[in-house]
């Protein structure tokens, strides 16, 4: 049994620090899957983190990571930390596209860009919402001089997808863990980020693909990923077993991501366990004309879009809805809101338990 200490998004840039916690035993290293700083500075929390557990810290980028840099640029001046880290005995790996090997247990790991195929039928709108939206083709450089363009993205994950795969072709008798930055499978993508125009279900593409059926066909014990910071945890059913899917990210302050610093990734019989559990379904009983959260039906099949706006995650619904058709009442004009739309949208959030209004995609 081998246990890791698990975190992603940081994102140190926006925090006034992160503090290392405490931990009831020791942990055999520290995985860290990406956006934990910008501008060269990845490696401080990593170098920290040896210090202080004294053990092997794994880390890959995130999309934030070559941030304000130059790629190859940047590449350099990390081996040069770390070659400083290793004179003063620390532990810290680097993990673009490879695997290495912590207390008995394989670790494959890469950032896994995204193919923009996670919505077949929207693959040409994808690329273009997210080339124009996210902030990666604005502040990455490729080369002196050259930004970041989607062909390139598309490159990147072409590479790190055929390194992941290569890497868990090759024979291992113990325990593998795979960890990337970005979303493997669409089941991860928050199901509040599915509702609404095509442009925001878009938009998801950059920050997921769906891997599932290529994944399933290997031994895998835990996928460890982040970039949304929603933490949708899963399990899914491999052909060799269950595949745990771990997010445990900080995320940006005042978001209110579900973030446990102490999380602690077991590879014990038992398995894992999650970071933060999918919220269950409550039990919600409507009564008679009315549906949930006690809002009136009206007309039949449809509620007040007033009514809606007494809730208090009102501006998450009216995020969720944009681009969505809304009737009215024929006698006032009166906006209304379709029965099953509402119900749809309710029975995601109860799933799902976010009580908050969603960060814009773009600002990710």
């Amino acid at each position: 049994m081998a246990r890791f200490l698990v975190w992603s998004d940081l994102h140190d840039e926006f925090w006034e620090g992160f503090d290392l916690p405490d931990l009831s035993a020791p942990v055999d290293g520290v995985l860290i899957a990406g956006d934990t700083h910008t501008m060269g500075r990845h490696l401080e929390i990593p170098a920290r983190a040896a210090r202080k557990y004294g053990c092997p810290v794994v880390v890959i980028w995130g999309n934030h990571e070559p941030y304000g840099s130059v790629w190859s640029e940047l590449l350099v001046e990390e081996e040069r930390q770390l070659a400083v880290f290793r004179a003063e005995g620390l532990d810290i790996r680097v993990l673009h596209g490879a695997a290495t090997e912590v207390a008995g247990v394989r670790i494959i790991g890469a950032p896994l860009w995204t193919d923009l195929k996670l919505y077949p039928e929207l693959e040409e709108l994808a690329y273009r919402v997210v080339t124009q939206g996210l902030n990666d083709y604005h502040n990455i450089s490729m080369s002196p001089g050259k930004l970041m363009t989607g062909e390139d993205m598309l490159a990147l994950h072409k590479q790190d997808k055929a390194a992941v795969f290569d890497a868990l072709r090759r024979p291992f008798s113990g325990t593998t863990l795979v960890m990337t930055h970005h979303l493997p499978i669409s089941k991860l993508v928050h199901p509040g980020r599915t509702i609404g125009r095509a442009e925001k279900r878009a938009m998801n593409a950059g920050f997921a693909s769906d891997l599932w059926d290529e994944i399933k066909q290997f031994d895998i014990h835990s996928w460890i990923c982040g970039h949304s910071h929603d933490n949708q945890n899963r399990v899914g059913d491999g052909d060799h077993g269950s595949i745990h899917f771990v997010m445990n990210a900080r995320g940006y302050p005042g978001e209110g991501t579900p973030f446990d610093p102490a999380y602690v990734l077991s590879t014990d019989i038992d398995g894992p366990g999650l970071p933060k559990p999918p919220h269950k379904a409550k039990s919600v009983r409507p009564a008679p004309d009315e549906t949930y959260f006690g809002l009136e039906i009206v007309n039949d099949r449809c509620v007040r879009q007033a009514d809606i706006a007494k809730l208090p995650f009102y501006d998450f619904w009216r995020q969720s809805s944009l681009g969505s058709g809304h009737p009215m009442d024929r006698e006032t004009g009166e906006p209304l809101v379709w029965l099953h739309d509402w119900e749809s949208f309710c029975r995601m959030f109860i799933l799902t338990g976010r009580h908050r209004l969603m960060k814009d995609d773009c600002k990710r």
